[in-house]
């Protein structure tokens, strides 16, 4: 159990084996700095939980999650920083597998800032705000579901983003949302009972492949918001929806 603010310092490499419990209680936040990896397994998952308070910080380091269940997060408290998830990863080499997470608290679960990133497997439910922040980086995934999305799902700003399959299922803002000259590639779509499908904007350069759109209350949305960017692009290759019934 951490009840206090840790800190993991660039020397110090470590692994985390399966079947291990991480409580983040009292406000408390994990810092790490080192290289570290989370060796769960399919019938021997890790878990990271919380009290609604605790947080983790991955800074300038190698991060591999696998296997590994984190529930109730918020976020970090700690003077002269500023974060907003849960799970945050700053200038990281990432690559998280077969992850789950699930009543957040936090602005967002999770958020990579300027990272390469490999996800594959990931899963949200009962966020409270935004599931992924994508903020600058390279990002490259297989397979995210979201259920229950407070804001938006999968959030992309300034960055090169390429995948295959998103299924979102009542995500209360948009289910897809791409800004500030983000190119992004994505394939196998699937967005319903959301408030906005997808948005693209700002500069952004968008192509969608076998998108399903179903029950949501609008649809698709292209537009600027800032005008220091220039005009957004989309393409949209296979498409359909349902009329809407919201």
């Amino acid at each position: 159990n951490l009840i206090n603010n840790t800190y993991v310092a660039k020397s110090y490499n470590f692994i985390v084996k399966k079947g291990v419990v991480i409580e983040i209680r009292n406000g408390s936040t994990l810092f790490v700095e080192g290289n570290i990896k989370f060796e769960g397994e399919s019938e021997s998952q890790i878990r990271i939980k919380s009290d609604g308070s605790g947080s983790i910080v991955f800074s300038n380091n190698n991060v591999e999650i696998k296997y590994t269940n984190v529930e109730n997060l918020g976020y970090p408290k700690i003077d002269r920083y500023i974060f907003y998830a849960g799970l945050n990863f700053i200038n990281t080499d990432s690559l998280l597998e077969n992850v789950s997470v699930k009543n957040s608290k936090s602005e967002d679960a999770i958020n990579f800032v300027n990272s390469k990133v490999f996800l594959n497997d990931i899963y949200f439910e009962n966020i409270q705000s935004d599931a992924l922040d994508i903020d600058s980086g390279l990002v490259k995934f297989n397979k995210i579901v979201c259920k229950e999305i407070n804001n938006d799902c999968l959030d992309i700003s300034g960055s090169n983003t390429s995948g295959n399959y998103l299924n979102v299922n009542k995500s209360l803002d948009k289910g897809l949302s791409v800004g500030e000259n983000s190119d992004v590639k994505i394939k196998n779509l699937k967005i319903k009972n959301s408030g906005l499908g997808f948005a693209v904007k700002d500069g952004s350069n968008v192509y969608l492949e076998n998108v399903e759109l179903i029950n949501n209350k609008y649809d698709i949305a292209v537009f600027n918001k800032k005008q220091e960017f220039s005009s957004p692009s989309l393409e949209v290759k296979n498409f359909s929806r349902e009329k809407n019934k919201i």
